[in-house]
Formats: structure tokens, C-alpha cells, sequence
């Protein structure tokens, strides 16, 4: 959600920078806007990438990434669903490795079955 909310605060944003300033630094103006909003969102409600994944060795570089995910708006938030996703999957390949269960994978890496072994 906050991905969206950076999202619609730079639709809000975008004729009014270009009306104020101009086309010409557009980009750079609603990209710091953008970076702001997340480090607010960041610092304000706590939210962090890293430490779910047990990444997070130090919270100031856990925030920065953070929010450069979520001033990217919704295209950050679906690579880093992306990532979670995958990252799931591995460690349920993983355990069930360890536990003498065998999955299939397909060309890109996705597990498509799981079969016990005996």
C-alpha cells in the first residue's frame, strides 16, 4: 500500500512540478519527492524489507533499501514480491530436501511438483 500511496502522491505532483518549475527537472524533482515519501513512510511506520527475510545487519542500510523499494512505487513493490516469492520457495525446496522429500523444477528455476522418496 505504501508503494501506491508514493505512486498517486506523484500523479498528484507531476503537473504541478511541471507547471512550477518545468519539464526539464521534472525527473529529478519527482524522483527526491519520491525518495522522501519513502523515508518517511519508512521511519514514520517502521516498515522494513530485509529483516523478514533475516538479511538486516544493520537498520539504517535495512531502511535505506526500504525506501529506495517503496519510492519506486508499484513496479519496486512487484519485484519485491518477486523476490519474497522465490525466496520462499528455496527454503520450502530446502527443508524438504533435508527431509527426504524431491520437487522438479522448470526452466526458470519454479518448483512444479514435490514427490516423496523412499
Amino acid at each position: 500500500m505504501a508503494c501506491v500511496a508514493v505512486q498517486q502522491l506523484l500523479e498528484i505532483l507531476d503537473p504541478v512540478v511541471v507547471k512550477v518549475i518545468g519539464a526539464r527537472d521534472k525527473k529529478l524533482i519527482l524522483g527526491l519527492a519520491s525518495l522522501t515519501a519513502g523515508a518517511i513512510l519508512v521511519y514514520g511506520c517502521g516498515f522494513r524489507i530485509l529483516e523478514p527475510l533475516g538479511l538486516a545487519r544493520n537498520d539504517l542500510l535495512d531502511a535505506l533499501i526500504t525506501a529506495l523499494v517503496i519510492s519506486a512505487g508499484t513496479e519496486g513493490f512487484n519485484s519485491t514480491f518477486k523476490i519474497f516469492s522465490q525466496a520462499k520457495e528455496k527454503k520450502k525446496y530446502c527443508a524438504a530436501s533435508l527431509h527426504g522429500i524431491q520437487g522438479s523444477e522448470d526452466s526458470n528455476g519454479d518448483s512444479i511438483s514435490v514427490a516423496i522418496a523412499h
